[in-house]
């Protein structure tokens, strides 16, 4: 059969009788029968494809081919060509009427877009369409769903006004799973009926209809889909939203969905609310600015979209180019703070006190950023609420102080003795610039206990400077080797002030540290670094692993997220495998432990040639490097000739980043724990 389909196939068509074509299109290969319609097609053998397509006894392939062949002479518009499909839209045989359908829609489509002068595409025309659109409809009911399909998808592509009535009578009977049939009922509203028509389905009972009726009118790009926003249903209502904002968006309807954020009923649907907020964002002007800082400070609502109209607040005066919602490429022009600022502090007061304390900081980050004035009371109430977070304490703290409020000493002594160590910092750095003196005597008293926590006791030393602490300073200094080393780093900090310059005591005192330090790193490299070892921020830490141009961390290393490169080891166990010791070596020293499999070898081959790459490992004779891309090559070790030491290629991070930041990875890679 391979060879008959063979010699068939490569035959010369156009010699072939029309007798011999004929018997080709029941062809077991469909190969034969195409190229078989395709010259009978192209001879124009309208009455042989007739024939056959109405012949009970012919094959059921060859019958569908002459159809397809009757397609496609109806390209030609003879009137006389339509005949012949319109006969078989009755046939026995299901899977003829449903390729007559098919044909009748594409042929007429393509006569349309061959000669529109010809076949006037406007609705309410009566002409051709009118006569195929009602021999099509009865097959809206047919048994079988393919016909319904393709009886669907034909009225849609010759647009007849008439044909909505029984599209919509489908519609009602398919089922949820039935989405084939679905689309095509859509497809065929799209194409025929008119907008009052689609509009008017936002009365009917159905959820699935309504959402038909959204759907065709999105295709269509019709504004007039705003009226479906109101929808009594979350999910038809949702569909709405997204024929507006989603692809090449409805701009007429944008404001409607803007609107919508204050008035839809609808305020648990994520991806309506989404589309609502990202609507009054993307026309950007005050009054849509209100209705976004409106909604956020509403607290009936979720907080998860509440904290999305904060996301989108947070951008305003600078968005982004891709779409917040949908990731489309779509730059908008930079707004002015001025666009925002009036709406937020309009309603600052009631979101610094609301009952979410991720509203109430996202809100004093907001205000600071605007320069919206906060009310002293407000600020006031933020900060007596211990149920608020203490970082928020403390920026109200802050803004309490540069506002002068008139009772900010009572304010301070409270917060001096407060049980969140921020909300003490923030109380420290206060007083240090309204009562230095005062400030010292606290300095000194938290600097001699040794259960205060460090991160406090490490502010007070920062804090020396600015009250004139040279005596406490030079104290401690003295005293360095029982010093926690959680504080010699912010010790040294200190001594660098300038504003310690001409302090003999503390000069001397440090001289004297700064000798015993270079002593001890003349024979060990750790030694100037051991002060890194405790004391770090753990999340300011994190923040350098991340975005830190100069060290580049994510470029080689995974971290607890599971972001950035294999290049280096995964460190999201580090902490649990490794002390602290050994990740500041690792940091400062990376040559002296290199992770199996992660260093980097040139090796000289016997043939001359050099080749580089990162060692891997060696078995059975055999060495094993991989690229940069992640390419694996493996080399005969009898083929080496000369090999260089493995090493590291990432750089002493102590030439590259402050002691600090060292301290502070060491911290945060500390942290890391994870035990798969």
């Amino acid at each position: 059969i391979r060879k008959d389909t063979q010699e068939k196939i490569q035959a010369d068509y156009a010699a072939l009788t029309e007798k011999t074509l004929t018997e080709w299109l029941g062809h077991a290969d469909r190969r034969v029968r195409q190229k078989a319609q395709f010259e009978l097609a192209k001879r124009g053998a309208f009455e042989t494809l007739a024939a056959i397509s109405e012949d009970p006894a012919a094959p059921s392939l060859a019958r569908i081919h002459a159809l397809w062949g009757l397609g496609q002479l109806t390209r030609y518009r003879e009137e006389a060509n339509w005949k012949p499909l319109l006969a078989r839209l009755s046939d026995a045989n299901s899977e003829i009427r449903a390729q007559a359908a098919k044909m009748l829609g594409d042929g007429f489509a393509a006569s349309v877009a061959m000669s529109p002068a010809e076949f006037p595409n406007q609705q309410g025309q009566v002409g051709d369409r009118t006569l195929l659109s009602r021999q099509l409809a009865p097959l809206l009911n047919d048994a079988n769903d393919r016909v319904k399909f393709h009886a669907a998808l034909a009225i849609g592509n010759l647009g007849i006004p008439d044909s909505t009535k029984p599209l919509i009578a489908m519609l009602e009977t398919v089922k949820p799973g039935q989405t084939y049939l679905r689309h095509a009922a859509i497809a065929g509203l799209t194409g025929c009926a008119e907008t009052a028509e689609l509009v008017s389905l936002a009365k009917h009972d159905s959820e699935w209809v309504r959402a038909a009726a959204v759907v065709a009118l999105r295709r269509r790009e019709d504004p007039a889909v705003a009226e479906f926003l109101k929808d009594r249903s979350a999910f038809v209502a949702a569909e709405a939203a997204r024929a507006i904002h989603d692809d090449w968006t409805i701009p007429a309807a944008m404001p409607a969905l803007a609107e919508a954020l204050e008035t839809a009923k609808h305020h648990g649907n994520e991806s309506f609310l989404r589309r609502a907020i990202n609507a009054n964002f993307i026309l950007g002007e005050p009054t849509h600015a209100a209705r976004v800082v409106a909604f956020a400070a509403d607290p009936k609502g979720s907080e998860a979209m509440r904290l999305e109209a904060f996301d989108a607040l947070d951008e305003w005066t600078e968005p982004p180019v891709l779409d917040r919602v949908v990731g489309w490429n779509r730059p908008l022009a930079k707004r002015e703070a001025a666009v925002i600022a009036p709406a937020v502090e309009a309603h600052v007061n009631e979101l610094l006190t609301d009952a979410s304390p991720e509203i109430q900081r996202l809100t004093m980050e907001l205000a600071n950023r605007l320069d919206v004035r906060i009310a002293p009371a407000t600020l006031e109430a933020v900060f007596r609420n211990d149920e608020s977070a203490e970082s928020l304490r403390a920026q109200a703290l802050r803004s309490l102080a540069a506002e002068g409020a008139p009772n900010l000493d009572e304010l301070v002594a409270l917060a001096l003795r407060d049980k969140k160590t921020e909300v003490r910092q923030t109380s420290l750095a206060v007083l240090a610039k309204t009562h230095p003196d005062q400030a010292k005597a606290e300095l000194k008293a938290i600097l001699g206990s040794k259960s205060e926590p460090v991160a406090l006791r490490q502010q007070a030393i920062s804090l020396l400077p600015t009250v004139k602490g040279g005596d406490l300073l030079a104290s401690l200094l003295k005293n360095w080797k029982t010093v926690p080393n959680e504080l010699r780093l912010d010790l040294s900090e200190a001594a660098a002030n300038p504003a310690f310059a001409d302090d003999a005591s503390v000069a001397a005192a440090w001289a004297s540290i700064q000798e015993q330090l270079n002593q001890e790193s003349a024979t060990n490299l750790m030694a100037a670094f051991t002060m890194c070892l405790d004391g770090g921020d753990a999340k300011a830490g994190a923040r350098v692993i991340q975005t830190n141009v100069a060290s580049q961390c994510v470029a080689c290393h995974k971290f607890a997220d599971g972001k950035g490169s294999t290049v280096g080891p995964n460190l999201k166990s580090v902490g649990l495998k490794k002390d602290r010791a050994y990740l500041l070596e690792s940091l400062v020293n990376p040559q002296a432990v290199i992770t199996s499999g992660y260093g980097m070898i040139t090796l000289t081959l016997n043939n001359g040639e050099s080749v580089s790459g990162q060692f891997r490992g060696e078995k059975d004779g055999v060495v094993e490097l991989r690229d940069p891309e992640g390419n694996s090559t493996t080399i005969k070790a009898t083929d080496i000739k000369e090999r260089s030491p493995v090493i590291s290629t990432m750089p002493p991070m102590g030439l590259v980043l402050s002691k600090r930041e060292v301290r502070d990875i060491v911290a945060y890679l500390a942290t890391l724990r994870a035990e798969k």
